[in-house]
């Protein structure tokens, strides 16, 4: 994966396309965005597609998972937004091979999402492996809710949280110099008002930590997740 790749790529998590208030945010400023930048590229998992095109797909029914106590957004809306935003906008999906690569990540997803006491669908547990390997293999997600970056962390990942009063001093004492371009980035996603997560190898090369440099390899994977509730 190269740096060019990682960085501008960025993946909308469900969450902030499947509720009402948020869906027309996260649209307007997608095109904002890609008005100032024209090399990002937005992609969404190819699973929510299918899902919202199937024939049970309701107000009421499927995507409960990622709406968590939000209202749901218009079928109708959904799918037109999807479709006029196609010049910035595609859908990620993950080729067998794919799976196959994170096929520990994709069996501890199944045996989580299959116990928890909420609505669990396969389209559910599609979309978060897609969202996995592009966290992986393309770094960037931004999303409304916490709960696929906590899912990846039960799943065996383990994730690097900056937030609270602390997060200039863990920047500084954690990322190296030449992370101002991954600070800048965060920074801009912010307007989306969401969780900001970044991933992949890339990520190890900035950490100025040479305990995480080494077990990382070793880790089913590893990723940052920045709180949008502080400010750098």
């Amino acid at each position: 994966m190269t740096t060019e790749r990682s960085s501008s790529s960025i993946m909308l998590d469900p969450s902030l396309i499947l509720a009402q208030n948020s869906i027309q945010n996260t649209f307007w400023t997608m095109r904002s965005l890609n008005k100032e930048d024209s090399s990002l590229k937005f992609y969404y998992p190819r699973s929510l597609l299918r899902m919202v095109n199937d024939k049970a797909f309701s107000r009421d029914k499927l995507g409960e998972y990622f709406l968590f106590n939000a209202y749901p957004a218009e079928p109708k809306e959904i799918r037109v937004q999807l479709q006029e935003n196609l010049n910035i906008l595609s859908g990620f999906e993950a080729r067998s091979q794919d799976i196959e690569r994170h096929s520990e990540i994709y069996k501890n997803l199944y045996e989580d999402l299959s116990y928890l006491e909420e609505p669990f669908s396969e389209y559910t547990l599609e979309i978060l492996i897609e969202e996995w390997i592009f966290l992986q293999e393309q770094s960037w997600i931004v999303s409304r809710i916490k709960k696929p970056f906590n899912r990846f962390v039960d799943a065996g990942s383990v994730c690097l949280q900056f937030g609270g009063r602390a997060t200039n001093r863990m920047i500084n004492r954690t990322l190296r110099r030449n992370s101002d371009e991954l600070v800048s980035k965060v920074d801009r996603l912010r307007a989306f008002g969401k969780w900001i997560a970044v991933g992949g190898p890339s990520v190890v090369g900035i950490l100025n930590n040479p305990v995480i440099a080494v077990v990382s390899p070793l880790m089913a994977g590893f990723f940052l997740l920045f709180d949008p509730s502080d400010r750098f």
